[in-house]
């Protein structure tokens, strides 16, 4: 090794005394000679031994050489400093791709049991009132109830919540009339909000996707 670069730095006319430092074994206090080299002598002593790599460099050189671009891709690298830079650049929006990844199957199985819950709800019949499908959504009503009047499900009118009629034609809400008995003796009819189940299955996906996006 110390042969070749010595024969390296006399083939490139660079003075072998400007490289070489001193080091003393820590065992035996011998001295030995070393050579401390920069980045570009060492890739250069190193493809000296390595025809894969040398053969690379080459080849590199030969298509920029070939390109016929008046203005050179500033996205092509044009040293071998560039080339390394490049690669490892790659490498590092490959990690980041691979934890985004592992990130994402980290939320599905997190979110798995609840999509299942809902996936079994949406084959049920009948319907709940809000407050019970807040519960089942695993949300305060509040935010529920804010969510569909800011998505045209519902609409207030005087004390009650009422359906928008594309929801109940979809099957997505209903109404029921619900019979009140007052301390008068009297009874009076009104009308009850209430989410299907298949209105259910869609809010959780609507809900998961806009909390995801939060």
């Amino acid at each position: 090794m110390v042969r070749d670069i010595e024969k390296m730095l006399k083939d490139i006319m660079q003075p072998v005394e400007g490289y070489i430092q001193t080091w003393i074994h820590p065992q035996n206090g011998r001295e030995y000679r070393e050579f401390l080299l920069p980045k570009n002598l060492t890739l250069n002593l190193i493809t000296g031994y390595r025809a894969d790599m040398r053969l690379k460099i080459i080849d590199r050189w030969l298509e920029l050489e070939a390109s016929t671009s008046p203005t050179p891709d500033p996205r092509v690298p044009r040293t071998l400093s560039e080339a390394l830079r490049l690669a490892a650049d790659q490498q590092d929006r490959i990690a980041a791709q691979a934890d985004t990844i592992a990130q994402q199957q980290v939320r599905i199985e997190h979110d798995a049991p609840k999509v299942s819950a809902l996936a079994r709800i949406a084959g049920t019949e009948g319907s709940i009132d809000m407050r019970q499908a807040a519960k089942n959504l695993q949300v305060k009503p509040i935010l529920l109830r804010n969510f569909m009047r800011d998505r045209r499900w519902i609409y207030r009118k005087g004390e009650h919540w009422l359906a928008y009629q594309t929801k109940l034609d979809s099957g997505l809400l209903e109404h029921k009339l619900v019979t009140l008995h007052q301390e008068s003796g009297r009874t009076k009819i009104v009308t009850r909000l209430r989410v299907t189940a298949k209105g259910i299955s869609r809010l959780g996906e609507m809900l998961h996707g806009w909390g995801a996006a939060r």
